[in-house]
């Protein structure tokens, strides 16, 4: 697959949820938004989130100049339900559109690389997180 449309089907989920963001008729999921992603759909702001923790990542090995606090806010408004304004939509846009270009030419290795990191930190922060909450023996007496 060429590099030009390996980036339009990988980021093509977060320009449609800026999108449907921008016109108001959003997809959600659990009254939440949501974003299809690998053929489901996910709640839009982990996702967010962890699309933001590659490229900080990235930025910590290979410097982009990116502002990802912009996605970095989308997400948490998102998360909370807060109102979004056109400021916040456009900052976060032109930070996506930051990453799309630094995509095109750093190394898919490196890339690669530190997405599956965050990948693996998310499954493991998500089973730490489910062995915490997982019911106690009751005391032996």
């Amino acid at each position: 697959m060429n590099r030009a449309y390996r980036a339009r089907v990988i980021f093509a989920p977060y320009y449609r949820l800026l999108n449907e963001l921008q016109t108001g008729e959003v997809t959600a999921l659990d009254d939440a938004p949501a974003m299809e992603w690998e053929g489901e759909y996910e709640l839009a702001a982990p996702v967010l989130h962890g699309f933001a923790a590659v490229w900080e990542r990235i930025q910590r090995d290979r410097p982009c100049g990116i502002d990802l606090a912009a996605l970095t806010h989308l997400a948490t408004q998102l998360e909370t339900g807060a109102p979004l304004t056109e400021r916040d939509l456009h900052r976060a846009r032109d930070s996506l559109d930051a990453c799309l270009r630094a995509y095109k030419r750093l190394p898919l290795t490196l890339i690669a690389r530190h997405a599956n990191t965050e990948e693996i930190t998310i499954k493991l922060h998500a089973l730490v997180g489910n062995l915490d909450q997982r019911p106690t023996a009751p005391a032996a007496r």
